[in-house]
């Protein structure tokens, strides 16, 4: 069953306007926070609705993409201060959990630090 947008907000997504049409303007975003607080990398996702915006194409009714902005530590050679995207599009066998478990393995594999930009 695809993920849908009553399942994102019951799982504390919150709704955000986005430019595409195809996505019904909306995109879906979770902060995951660190044990004392402080953000380590907000989740986003969007729904996208293609066979409604192109009758005839074919395929899932809803297709679903998500992404997360990880970050390194500070000096790292790889990636500047702004971080790198990791994003995916998901299977319909896809769940918000396993979604969410993939960025939490990811966050710890990578040795990430808590978001740069947005914590006080």
């Amino acid at each position: 069953m695809p993920i849908l947008k009553e399942a994102l907000i019951v799982a504390g997504y919150k709704p955000f306007r986005h430019h595409e049409v195809v996505c019904d303007n909306t995109g879906y975003q979770k902060v995951f926070r660190g044990a004392a607080g402080e953000k380590l990398y907000f989740v986003n996702v969007y729904l996208w609705y293609f066979a409604k915006h192109f009758p005839g194409r074919g395929g899932s009714e809803v297709s679903v993409s998500c992404e997360a902005k990880l970050y390194l530590p500070e000096g790292n050679p790889l990636v500047s201060s702004a971080g790198f995207e990791l994003s995916m599009g998901l299977d319909d066998r896809a769940t918000i959990y396993a979604m969410e478990a993939f960025y939490a393995k990811a966050f710890a594999a990578l040795d990430c630090v808590p978001d740069l930009h947005n914590n006080d």
